[in-house]
């Protein structure tokens, strides 16, 4: 009987610490020009991270953890987390290396949809990887990140594409006839087209997807924070019930488009 008023009292414990009591300081860091899901802004002066991930993370962690934003290039961001310097990342994809050194949440926070963009003058009728076969296609180098569900293998061994730095140049590829067709995701690729007009004149995307992975927030390894995840756990159902978290996507949208910087942070 004692060992389990013991067990009992030391779960209380755990879950008081983290919805009550002292302000808990949580270290977060992400992907810093990932509008609109997260972004780092330094307009008014501090870097600042912004986005659909900070809208959620304010409705689902607990009221007496203060978060607190440190600034690296993203394939650092992971490094970090490794290291256990960071203890908390932003809605990423889950795959087997970062397995090892993250934990993740059981419920998602966001779908990342992956689509076609192409002119409106010369639509690609999307359906299957197989049908850009024909075309010249854009990807964007980003260290650290990844499409996921076997579509870079695909691209790899099948697919006639260039690289180009970042997804504005792809764009502008794309608008010049450079590329047929730029593969990216659905929200951060609508984000680059709602801040151009030229862009938005010009562009649009395919109905289906590529793929449509989800992400997940996750805690470095090195800290131990159960607790923690049970309670984004437990929040983040509610909420993916409801409309899968597309409503803070499109808030974000909306938000990242009336900011002055919202390309990162230098």
């Amino acid at each position: 009987m004692k060992a389990y008023t013991l067990i009992f009292c030391f779960i209380f414990i755990l879950l008081s610490g983290t919805t009550n009591g002292e302000t808990r300081n949580i270290i977060i860091s992400s992907n810093p020009a990932y509008p609109p899901y997260h972004y780092c802004d330094e307009a008014e002066g501090d870097a600042v991270l912004y986005g659909a991930s900070m809208m959620l993370l304010d409705k689902i962690k607990p009221q007496n953890v203060k978060i607190i934003y440190n600034y690296y290039p993203w394939k650092r961001v992971l490094r970090e987390a490794e290291l256990g310097n960071i203890q908390l990342v932003t809605p990423l994809r889950k795959n087997t290396e970062r397995e090892n050194y993250l934990k993740f949440t059981n419920y998602p926070a966001f779908e990342n949809p992956i689509v076609v963009f192409y002119r409106k003058d010369k639509p690609i009728n999307f359906n299957k990887m197989e049908d850009l076969k024909q075309y010249k296609g854009g990807v964007s180098l980003s260290l650290g990140d990844v499409f996921g569900g076997g579509v870079d293998e695909y691209i790899n061994r099948n697919l006639r594409v260039e690289t180009a730095a970042n997804m504005d140049r792809n764009f502008n590829k794309l608008l010049k006839g450079r590329i047929d067709y730029f593969i990216t995701g659905l929200y951060v690729g609508r984000h680059a087209i709602n801040n151009s007009a030229e862009f938005k004149a010009a562009l649009t995307w395919s109905g289906n997807y590529v793929n449509n992975d989800f992400t997940y927030f996750s805690f470095s390894k090195n800290d131990h924070l159960d607790d923690m995840i049970s309670y984004f756990d437990s929040n983040l159902k509610k909420l993916w019930d409801i409309d899968r978290n597309a409503g803070f996507l499109e808030d974000a949208l909306t938000e990242s488009s009336s900011r002055q910087n919202n390309a990162g942070c230098k």
